[in-house]
């Protein structure tokens, strides 16, 4: 599977809150980086996922761009939704994937997280 294609199944696992679809392009050592933040195993990652999921039943990406690399990629994309007090979720994201071996192996994420953070109190209440 090409890196193009391990970043389109990533996403539509988690749009989708599938962890099969997931778990199957990921490392079972898979680490996850928000924002430069501590390390998350794929289990964490999944969990964090289900948890923005309940909060945002209509989470989903649009725009995404990927941009293939020798040993990984980069997508650009919006996160869109709406939150638990009517107000809308959007925000740009722009991820960085490692792969080796056809699996990813890490992914960095970062996101404005002022334009976030309405997603963010909604995951601590």
């Amino acid at each position: 599977m090409s890196h193009e294609e391990l970043c389109r199944q990533l996403f539509a696992g988690l749009q989708d809150n599938e962890p099969a679809i997931t778990r199957a392009v990921c490392a079972e050592q898979m680490t996850a980086q928000q924002n430069g933040g501590p390390p998350m195993t794929l289990s964490e990652l999944l969990a964090f996922n289900d948890a923005v999921h309940r909060v945002v039943p209509d989470f989903h990406y649009e725009g995404a761009v990927c941009h293939p690399l020798a040993n990984g990629f980069v997508e650009e994309h919006k996160v869109l939704g709406t939150l638990p007090d009517g107000s809308p979720l959007a925000f740009q994201a722009c991820i960085v994937g490692m792969v080796e071996a056809g699996q990813i192996v890490a992914l960095r994420e970062y996101v404005d997280s002022f334009a976030a953070r309405g997603l963010l109190k909604a995951l601590q209440a």
